[in-house]
């Protein structure tokens, strides 16, 4: 009996150092792979309300400056007055330019309208600067805003976007965070169209 326990004893066997060492390292990298997924998710959905917020303040202006004014700045503004005070306001087709329009009129200045300008992740000086989109109706009746969210299962998304800025995802299929004018319907204004640097305006629908 006692030789049986004695080979059972010399039989045992344990992982070596080695065998333990490369299962610490395998361990540590699964970690450090979840732990960046989870820190960039977060990152991300951090920028996307951010961008949200930006969208609602700069929705906030356009409702002012179109209280002011009578219509939304634009490309064929009709306010001679406006378009003889305020030059920049006066050949608005894009994001940037509706900036300039607000730094102009006075509405934001300094850094708020940096802030408001630019992309929590791409910044102001960027290629990428279409990641936002403005668009006026017909006659300069309404208006329309959205951003490109890098989270595209956020809840908020709710309609499509229109613009050259992937977060390099991609260009087609893409959804964005829009905000339109109150005195319109989502109904009744059709999805951003048209290339970016066109110009074009979005058109009520019939």
């Amino acid at each position: 009996m006692n030789k049986y326990l004695k080979q059972l004893k010399d039989n045992r066997s344990g992982f070596t150092f080695v065998e333990l060492l490369v299962v610490i390292v395998i361990m540590a990298v699964l970690v450090a792979a979840s732990a960046n997924y989870l820190f960039s998710q977060g990152g991300s959905k951090a920028r996307d309300i951010e961008r949200k917020n930006d969208m609602k303040q700069v929705g906030a202006l356009l409702e002012q400056f179109t209280s002011s004014y009578g219509e939304p700045p634009s490309d064929s503004m009709m306010n001679r007055k406006v378009k003889e005070r305020l030059s920049d306001c006066a050949s608005v087709t894009e994001y940037k330019g509706l900036m300039k329009c607000f730094g102009e009129a006075q509405y934001v200045v300094g850094e708020g309208l940096i802030k408001l300008a630019e992309d929590p992740k791409e910044g102001i000086i960027s290629e990428k600067d279409v990641l936002y989109v403005y668009r006026y109706g017909a006659n300069s009746n309404g208006w329309k805003l959205c951003a490109l969210l890098e989270n595209q299962t956020d809840p908020d998304l709710n309609d499509t976007y229109d613009g050259k800025g992937s977060y390099d995802q991609g260009e087609d299929g893409k959804y964005g965070y829009c905000l339109w004018s109150t005195n319109r319907k989502q109904t009744h204004i059709q999805d951003v169209a048209g290339d970016i640097d066109d110009g074009l305006s979005f058109m009520p629908a019939d």
